[in-house]
């Protein structure tokens, strides 16, 4: 059993974005994989990646043992 959690990045040459591609397609059905559990955490298209109330999807452990002030640090960085 293999087990990751990663972001796919923006590098889409990377194995991360291989594997996120992948996890993709058998979340969609466009590829049939028993085998792959696929969970992935991330924005709806056309969600505000600003808003707060959106960072929630993309961090199911957020105000659980990831702070939300750290959160919002980070954010204050990101937008620079």
């Amino acid at each position: 059993m293999v087990f990751a959690i990663t972001t796919a990045g923006y590098d889409r040459e990377s194995l991360c974005w291989q594997i996120y591609d992948y996890a993709k397609k058998v979340q969609q059905g466009i590829i049939d994989d028993p085998t792959f559990y696929v969970s992935i955490f991330e924005l709806d298209e056309g969600d505000d990646w600003k808003e707060e109330q959106n960072w929630y999807k993309a961090n199911p452990g957020l105000g659980i043992y990831r702070d939300i002030n750290e959160m919002r640090q980070s954010f204050k960085v990101a937008q620079e």
